[in-house]
């Protein structure tokens, strides 16, 4: 409890030294030296001469508000945001947001328990995913290309998404199907590797040069396939699941990962209404 009191000072006027303000305000010294930082509490008063940091109790409602965000999870960032301009980004908007991201998150867990079941440490047994080898039968595609890392192959599809999709509608082209994401690594993604983007078209491209895209024959391919249901950033249960079938079936891989979205954002607003066949390729025997 504080007792230290100064019936000279009025309570407008008092300051409070660091430790006595983190008594106050639940928070750390670690915490008010962040948030100092971040421009988010900055100290009423900081001595020119001993550094030493006060702060005063109209701040206190202030670190209280920044205290309950963090207990919440808003980032530090956008509680910096609000409190620069509460107009621009109302401190409301953050919450509604923060709502929003655990409600995510909650049913992100909820899928996870419902996959799990009887899981054990070696083995996918307990999951949900159902794998299958599937014949890809030969056809024509628009084919975009480029290297990525694991950490930008997500922008890099994106890019060569749209580039794809310029181009289809340039041209007049009807797709055949949904576009694939195939990925050269041999499950190896620690180096940089090729990425290609491909759509299905009914016939082969008569305009070769109104192309980066390249109009190619896909020859047949075998796929061990599961569908993902679902966000992406759940994807690597699935994964693991179908990594784990094609071992335990020991199949020959081709050194080609793929994803093909048969539903995402163009088709619904709600992420766990995605489907995502990814497949490895199966090499000839």
């Amino acid at each position: 409890m504080i007792t230290e009191h100064d019936t000279r000072t009025s309570a407008a006027e008092r300051r409070l030294s660091i430790g006595l303000f983190a008594q106050l305000t639940n928070l750390t010294h670690k915490a008010l030296k962040t948030y100092e930082r971040y421009g988010i509490l900055q100290p009423a008063h900081v001595d020119p001469e001993t550094r030493y940091r006060f702060y005063s109790l109209q701040q206190v409602r202030t670190a209280e508000t920044i205290r309950l965000l963090r207990t919440v999870g808003v980032p530090l960032r956008d509680i910096a945001a609000a409190l620069r301009d509460e107009e621009t980004t109302p401190l409301a908007t953050l919450l509604v947001l923060r709502r929003e991201h655990l409600a995510a998150e909650l049913a992100a867990t909820e899928r996870l328990l419902d996959h799990l079941g009887g899981v054990t440490a070696d083995s996918c047994t307990g999951l949900s995913t159902d794998v299958v080898l599937r014949e890809v039968p030969a056809h024509c595609a628009l084919v975009c290309a480029a290297q990525c890392t694991f950490d930008t192959h997500e922008a890099t599809v994106d890019r060569l998404l749209e580039r794809l999709a310029r181009v289809t509608g340039t041209l007049g082209l009807a797709p055949g199907g949904r576009e694939t994401a195939t990925y050269f690594t041999d499950l190896d993604f620690t180096h940089d590797y090729r990425v290609e983007v491909s759509v299905p078209v009914h016939a082969p491209c008569d305009r070769p040069e109104a192309f980066p895209p390249s109009c190619r024959h896909v020859p047949a391919t075998t796929v061990a396939t599961a569908v993902h249901r679902g966000p992406y950033r759940e994807m690597s249960t699935t994964a693991a699941c179908l990594v784990s079938w094609v071992a335990e079936h020991d199949l020959p891989l081709a050194g080609r990962f793929s994803e093909t979205y048969l539903v995402d954002e163009r088709d619904t607003d709600d992420p766990d209404a995605y489907r995502t066949a990814i497949g490895l390729a199966i090499a000839a025997a």
